[in-house]
């Protein structure tokens, strides 16, 4: 096994107009052992109030916004630093869209990089495949994922890097579940 570093995204966005509230990024490699995480987050002023929905759900408040949002540019140039390692190109992620979301973000303020590939790793296709496979459950949260495969949810629930890191936990899991497999199949 060939030790991988992947990184995984989430966004929590606002509601109803789907502006991002909070980045997070969780780091990792796969194929070590015990891997180490290493995550980050950021505040977005989404130059809106937070829905009583979001805040309800996130946790994230006005006052959130107002004392931890930072500049775009200096998110970006962050998200940037962060990212510049080596890993897989294409982030990991409960569900698609987010690194799309993500891009069109700091595009919409002329700050075009190119922080991931065109394609996402999506942990919640990997599940609803693997469960449909065995007749299992094809709808969940990650944390009922999680839960599924015994492992738990670390943090708080809709917080864009407890989000990511255990988006990233699940899919080392699964990774490890099928290098598993694989390595049986080749010893039979």
């Amino acid at each position: 096994m060939r030790p991988t570093t992947y990184c995984a995204l989430d966004l929590e966005f606002n509601q109803p107009s789907k502006r991002v509230i909070q980045i997070g990024l969780c780091m990792g490699t796969w194929g070590t052992g015990e891997p180490n995480y290493e995550r980050a987050v950021w505040y977005v002023d989404p130059g809106e109030p937070i829905s009583e929905f979001i805040t309800k759900l996130t946790g994230i408040t006005d006052e959130d916004i107002r004392t931890k949002a930072k500049p775009l540019e200096q998110i970006a140039s962050e998200v940037l630093k962060f990212l510049d390692r080596p890993r897989f190109v294409n982030p990991v992620v409960w569900g698609e869209g987010d690194a799309r979301a993500l891009r069109a973000l700091f595009e919409s303020a002329g700050l075009a990089q190119p922080h991931f590939g065109h394609r996402s790793i999506d942990v919640k296709t990997i599940f609803v495949f693997l469960n449909a496979a065995e007749s299992g459950p094809t709808r969940g949260s990650l944390g009922s994922a999680l839960k599924l495969y015994k492992l738990g949810f670390e943090g708080d629930s809709h917080r864009a890097d407890a989000d990511a890191l255990n988006t990233l936990r699940l899919f080392f899991h699964l990774l490890d579940k099928q290098h598993h497999l694989a390595s049986n199949a080749k010893a039979a």
